[in-house]
């Protein structure tokens, strides 16, 4: 199959942006047809948001347009291949994409074509060493990192030699490429350390944060690795300041207001004020996700938007914070249905009339795993009423791991469901704001939402909540 994608830019009187048509035509024998995704990475979040969709088939053209009103760092996606495309407004790019090979090669003609092939031929080394990174021992993982940078190193140099790509552009890809291994390291060491299970990792991670360059020009660019980088830069520097402040039972007494206490800390680190309000920006929007909303993560968005009126993040922090409306305390719990053990569908509604506490989880989460000897006590105490329900409810895709682990005394009694059904199962994560497990829900006799981020099984708090619904 060779896709063939053409790309042209036309000026939207409208606005400062310029319009991009992107033209798809596709040759394939067989007459199949393949998805394939344009976009941008958004910058507090790193999700995808496709800004034009294809589906090729045949050689008749597929076209879409798109306004761009700056140079940056896109995304072309076709099945599970991610590629990274540099696009600038006003240049006329043409794609051919070629899936006749085992390994897909993008090739590039036209404006922007010496970026983008860049980008394409280091896409190809990194795939000969990224594979094994996570499964590797520290050192030898770093060791291959090592070679992977000397080998972007070497092709960087050969690649300037015999392309007329610009000075700036260059650079700019060149800054791409580093910040690229500096992420992959982050992301080992944040992995294996796993939420303290593997303190041994502090040192290095330490270490490589000091690293992290705060440049603008790649923070423009919107290059995804920079942004994962600098949540990696929050999330060690802010782990770091905690410990430094408080103990651990402080800070977990004070989790309703560490959103505040986090934004207060991040005010007195040494950042430009572009960076000070990216930061701030990105703390926020990880609050929100997790606590949803709440006084803090309120009033926090309340004065963000008071002192970066003309803010870009606004946008996309106020989104992620509209997500949360139907979680609100007082509001109806959104009904989910799942599969028991024993194949019974069991629904949310089923269980009103009685208190009931969510426990969103995973057999691959050791954190959800960590907190079930703490699960088993919990229901203890409030042995032998039958007005709480505790409901676990687990985002497995696999079935069989699942149903092992639950026939086994590792996992505490209670109603156990799955959401096997896809369609089901993203609706539940859209409606509770599932962003990572594990996740705790508390639910009144109504059926009416009492805390979206509840506290976990092993904190005090939780069963004097429990108690007061009783009352």
């Amino acid at each position: 199959m060779l896709l063939v994608i053409g790309m042209w830019i036309a000026p939207d009187c409208r606005s400062q942006s310029k319009l991009n048509t992107v033209s798809l035509t596709c040759a394939d024998s067989l007459g199949k047809s393949t998805q394939v995704s344009i976009g941008l990475f958004s910058a507090l979040t790193g999700s995808q948001q496709p800004i034009a969709e294809m589906t090729p088939q045949g050689t008749t053209p597929v076209t879409s347009s798109f306004p761009l009103k700056s140079p940056q760092f896109a995304f072309l996606r076709f099945g599970d291949e991610l590629h990274t495309l540099y696009i600038r407004p006003g240049e006329q790019l043409s794609i051919h994409l070629d899936l006749t090979q085992k390994q897909t090669t993008l090739a590039f003609t036209g404006q922007g074509a010496e970026a983008n092939s860049y980008l394409a031929e280091t896409y190809l080394i990194q795939r000969q060493f990224e594979k094994v990174f996570f499964s590797l021992p520290l050192p030898a993982a770093f060791q291959r990192l090592d070679s992977l940078d000397k080998a972007l190193l070497l092709f960087d140099q050969t690649y300037a030699q015999r392309s007329r790509i610009t000075p700036n552009v260059l650079t700019l890809l060149r800054k791409q490429g580093q910040i690229r291994i500096l992420s992959l390291k982050l992301n080992i060491l944040l992995s294996r350390y796993g939420g303290g299970q593997d303190t041994t990792v502090v040192t290095p991670m330490v270490q490589i944060i000091k690293q992290v360059p705060f440049d603008p020009t790649l923070l423009a660019a919107r290059s995804l690795d920079y942004f994962n980088s600098l949540y990696s830069y929050l999330k060690v520097r802010m782990m770091l300041d905690l410990s430094a402040n408080f103990t651990k039972e402080e800070i977990t007494a004070n989790r309703p207001r560490l959103p505040l206490i986090t934004d207060e800390l991040i005010k007195k680190w040494p950042l430009t004020p572009t960076f000070t309000q990216y930061i701030r920006a990105n703390n926020l929007i990880q609050w929100i996700g997790q606590q949803g909303i709440t006084p803090a993560t309120t009033d926090i968005l309340t004065a963000y938007r008071k002192e970066y009126p003309q803010s870009v993040y606004l946008v996309e922090l106020q989104k992620s914070y509209d997500k949360w409306l139907v979680l609100k305390v007082g509001q109806k719990a959104p009904d989910f249905t799942g599969t028991t053990l024993d194949g019974e569908r069991i629904s949310l509604s089923n269980l009103k009339g009685k208190v009931v506490y969510v426990d969103v989880w995973a057999t691959w989460c050791q954190p959800c795993l960590s907190e079930f000897p703490s699960a088993k006590q919990l229901q203890q105490a409030f042995l032998p009423t039958d007005q709480v329900v505790f409901l676990y409810v687990s985002i497995d895709s696999n079935q069989a791991d699942w149903k092992k682990l639950v026939r086994t005394d590792k996992v505490p009694s209670g109603y156990h469901i799955n959401i096997f059904d896809q369609k089901q199962d993203d609706q539940f994560h859209k409606s509770y704001v599932i962003s990572g497990v594990p996740r705790y829900i508390l639910i009144d006799k109504q059926g009416n939402i009492v805390n979206p981020d509840a506290p976990k099984p092993s904190s005090k708090d939780i069963e004097k909540a429990i108690r007061v619904l009783l009352q």
